[in-house]
C-alpha cells in the first residue's frame, strides 16, 4: 500500500511496466482524486466549527481554512446560548434577494453557499457557534514526500483509476484496462461498505414527524 505520492507514482509504473510515462501517471493521480473526491466516504467526511461576527453576512477562509475546500455540506447547526438551533439551505440568489442589510438576528435560521464562501440570513447579531458537518476537499498532494487520505485509506481505488485513465488515454492498452476498471469497481464497493459500517445502526428508532421542519419564509421572516 502506497502511503505518499512518490510511493503511489512508483507502484504504478512497476503496475504498468513503464517507467517513462511519470508526467503522466501524476496527472492520472490527479485525475481519479478529482473523479472521487465529491462522493462521501468515510475518511473525507468532517465537522468543524467557527464564529459568527456581528454583523457580518458571508464567512470564508478568516471564519475557517475549511470553508473554501467544502465539497458537499450535510448539516449546519448554530448554537445559540447553549441550545443548537439546525440551519437550511436555500438558494443564494434568494439570500442574496432578500438580504437588505437591515435585517439582523441571532442565531442565523438560514445559509448558503456562494464563491467558496458561507453565507448566513439573517445576519448575525451576536458571536455565535456554527457546527458545519461536510464532505471536504482534501490537502493538494504535489511534492514527492506530500501524502493525504487518498493515498492510505483511498490508495487501491485511485490506483486503479487512474491506471485505468493511463491504459485508456495514454498506452491505448483496452485490456489493461478492463482490468483496472474491475478492481476499481471492487475496490469501490469495499469502500462504501466500510464507510457505511462505520456510520453504525440507529440505536433509537425516530418518528419521522419529528424530523419534520417548519419551513422558514426568508422574505416574511417566519
Amino acid at each position: 500500500m502506497a502511503d505518499d505520492y512518490i510511493a503511489m507514482i512508483e507502484r504504478i509504473e512497476d503496475e504498468v511496466d513503464d517507467a517513462n510515462i511519470r508526467d503522466q501517471i501524476k496527472l492520472a493521480i490527479q485525475d481519479s482524486i478529482k473523479h472521487y473526491q465529491r462522493r462521501e466516504f468515510y475518511f473525507n467526511q468532517s465537522s468543524f466549527t467557527f464564529a459568527t461576527v456581528s454583523a457580518q453576512a458571508n464567512y470564508g477562509t478568516a471564519a475557517s481554512s475549511n470553508i473554501p475546500n467544502l465539497l458537499l455540506i450535510k448539516s449546519m447547526y448554530v448554537t445559540s446560548s447553549g441550545i443548537r438551533f439546525p440551519m437550511f439551505p436555500i438558494a443564494y440568489d434568494a439570500l442574496d434577494n432578500a438580504q437588505d442589510g437591515l435585517i439582523t438576528s441571532s442565531p442565523p435560521t438560514n445559509w448558503a453557499y456562494y464563491g467558496q464562501e458561507l453565507w448566513l440570513y439573517p445576519i448575525p447579531n451576536a458571536v455565535e457557534t456554527v457546527t458545519v458537518s461536510a464532505i471536504l476537499r482534501l490537502a493538494a498532494l504535489s511534492a514527492d514526500a506530500d501524502t493525504n487520505a487518498w493515498m492510505v485509506d483511498g490508495e487501491e481505488l485511485i490506483r486503479q483509476h487512474a491506471k485505468w485513465i493511463i491504459a485508456s488515454d495514454i498506452t491505448h492498452e483496452p485490456e489493461e484496462a478492463a482490468t483496472a476498471q474491475a478492481r476499481e469497481a471492487i475496490d469501490l464497493k469495499a469502500l462504501e461498505r466500510d464507510t457505511a459500517q462505520r456510520r453504525g445502526r440507529p440505536a433509537v428508532t425516530v418518528d419521522a414527524a419529528m424530523l419534520t421542519s417548519r419551513p422558514f419564509n426568508i422574505y416574511t421572516g417566519q
